[in-house]
């Protein structure tokens, strides 16, 4: 049912049609479309491709909207295809995974930016395409003011101070995390494919005053062009060993054009390495944190990475390795950064730090019975430093922490929470708040209270959602000692949430070779998923204990070394995690 109307010697196809080419189109030999085939910018919903014998398009430049497929064969673009990306949502290539298939051509790929108030940021950016085996980084000043020390002499856009407006990260630089930035000598320096980019967004070449803070800037679409990146990748991450909690940091972009999932088993081969991502979202203006083990993001960040996205992962020693493949592609859309993850979790406290409408930061409070305080509990995610504002929590021995994974009380207990905001050098003064919600998955036998030393307050969280306080040019009024969180053991009964967690049984505890998981009580059998993960939080097995015939089920443990593990088991009403021992 795609309709088709022939004027002018040209066909016109509705923008929501189908292209299809398959094997019943024409013959089966090698095929050339005709030239002029098209209206000129012709757009399709699709573009399907295969055929065996190849196809080589005509001199129409072809626009998609939605998914490009190829399937069979070689495709040869002719240099016609493009990608497109607007406010309606970005195409995306599918998984190529037949090993006779090629594109041969360039593909141009769109990625659009919004413009408005409060869009003039920072933003990691990728290249889904490369030319001879790099990123061109003029490619990105065809669309948007890019800037740089030295200006035109650079081949930069000239600004009143020539500051730097795109930059990647080095991870073998010492220092803290944000020592690794580096800056492009010239506008001609090419990254290697899979390097990450940090780009300063005023909008396109057209936004008035481009280099006045105050600025609005308009909507901005980059575009690639080059030889479209399919296949294998290994991303470009290092290890140096500095003996700091900056060491591991590399930025590394998605190679596609296409959202890939960080949780794809079959997509990903991870060495050495964190099982959680760092994301910026310019939304407001800081970084969050996706961790696998909790299926939860803060600032808005989830497992799907976006399609022109770059982010960063945490390298463990210097045998790590990062290599992606085309079945980490998904149609999902990513985290939309250019929604938030739900958790079923218990015990999880989120904690927003507002400025106003479009600065803000979080942190993640997770009280559970096998943590230890210190910073080797497997959802502990370290902090990645904002520009201006910034909120984290602390562990025990004092590590920075945007997730924080912290032993349930057994009596009084205090956790630090520190807050910096600055613009420039100066305390950005003013109103701010805090905003706490999941305060009901808490144990009812936990009480949990927010202090405010340097204004002499504690409120209770479970009784007040929001807490407003000031900045001001008093060096006390921020930093690591102005707030704390303090928890506490009442004598409430636990509640239907522990009473949950009591009814699934994991033992033997240590076990050998075999782990067993048993229901206590469940009055509906249920349908466990279940995920294994060594201290350092990388996911090391999965697989699905089906308790609705039998009561008991066991887990193949054999392949793992003596040591601590952590197993979460979760459904539609489930979600636990359990620490084991390998003896």
């Amino acid at each position: 049912n795609i309709p088709i109307i022939k004027t002018n010697g040209f066909l016109n196809l509705d923008s929501e049609a189908t292209l299809v080419f398959g094997k019943c189109n024409y013959n089966g030999n090698a095929f050339t479309l005709p030239n002029n085939l098209f209206a000129n910018n012709a757009t399709f919903k699709n573009l399907f491709v295969g055929r065996t014998s190849g196809l080589t398009l005509g001199n129409q430049m072809i626009n998609v909207t939605g998914t490009f497929r190829l399937n069979e064969g070689i495709l040869n673009t002719n240099n016609n295809i493009t990608l497109i990306s607007n406010a309606n949502g970005t195409a995306r290539v599918d998984s190529i995974t037949c090993s006779s298939c090629n594109i041969i051509g360039n593909v141009t790929t769109q990625r659009f930016i919004p413009g408005g108030e409060g869009k003039r940021r920072w933003r990691l950016v990728a290249s889904p395409v490369n030319v001879n085996g790099g990123i061109e980084l003029t490619q990105i000043k065809d669309d948007m003011h890019v800037t740089g020390l030295g200006g035109s002499n650079k081949g930069f856009d000239d600004s009143p101070n020539n500051a730097y407006s795109i930059k990647t990260y080095k991870e073998s630089l010492t220092g803290n995390s944000n020592s690794g930035w580096v800056f492009p000598s010239t506008i001609d320096t090419i990254y290697n494919t899979g390097v990450g980019l940090c780009l300063f967004v005023r909008g396109d070449r057209n936004t008035p005053d481009p280099y006045l803070n105050w600025s609005i800037p308009n909507d901005a679409t980059i575009d690639f062009t080059g030889a479209l990146n399919i296949g294998n990748f290994n991303l470009p991450v290092t290890f140096t060993n500095t003996n700091s909690s900056a060491d591991g940091w590399n930025l590394v972009a998605n190679p596609y054009a296409s959202t890939i999932d960080w949780n794809s088993t079959n997509g990903w081969q991870k060495n050495s390495m964190l099982s959680k991502i760092w994301l910026f979202n310019p939304e407001v203006g800081s970084y969050g944190i996706y961790d696998p083990l909790l299926d939860i993001g803060t600032n808005n960040s989830t497992r799907y990475i976006s399609s022109g996205q770059a982010f960063f992962v945490k390298s463990t020693d210097a045998n790590t390795s990062l290599t992606i493949n085309e079945r980490a592609k998904v149609s999902n859309n990513g985290s939309d950064f250019f929604k938030n993850t739900n958790s079923s979790s218990y015990n999880l406290l989120r904690i927003v730090l507002v400025k106003d409408s479009v600065t803000k930061d979080e942190s993640i409070l997770y009280l559970s019975e096998n943590a230890s305080g210190n910073f080797t509990d497997p959802s502990d995610a370290s902090k990645m430093f904002n520009d201006n504002m910034n909120f984290y929590l602390k562990s025990d021995e004092g590590y920075n922490l945007a997730i924080n994974q912290h032993p349930l009380p057994s009596g009084p207990d205090t956790i630090k929470a520190s807050v910096f905001s600055y613009q420039g050098i100066n305390i950005w003064t003013g109103n701010y708040k805090f905003e706490f919600s999941g305060i009901e998955s808490f144990y009812a036998n936990v009480d949990v209270y927010l202090e405010d030393v340097y204004a002499n307050r504690k409120i209770n969280i479970r009784e007040i959602d929001t807490y407003e306080f000031e900045l001001d040019n008093n060096q006390a009024s921020m930093g690591n000692d102005r707030f704390r969180i303090l928890l506490d053991k009442n004598n409430k009964p636990v509640g239907i949430d522990k009473s949950k967690l009591d009814l699934i049984q994991v033992y033997p505890n240590p076990f050998n070779d075999i782990i067993k998981i048993k229901l206590n009580g469940i009055n509906s059998k249920e349908t466990f998923n279940y995920k294994i993960y060594n201290q350092l939080g990388e996911e090391l097995q999965r697989g699905t204990a089906d308790m609705s015939k039998e009561m008991e089920q066991e887990i193949d443990a054999h392949k793992f070394i003596n040591g601590i593990y952590y197993i979460q088991l979760y459904n539609n009403n489930y979600n636990t995690v359990h620490k084991i021992f390998k003896k």
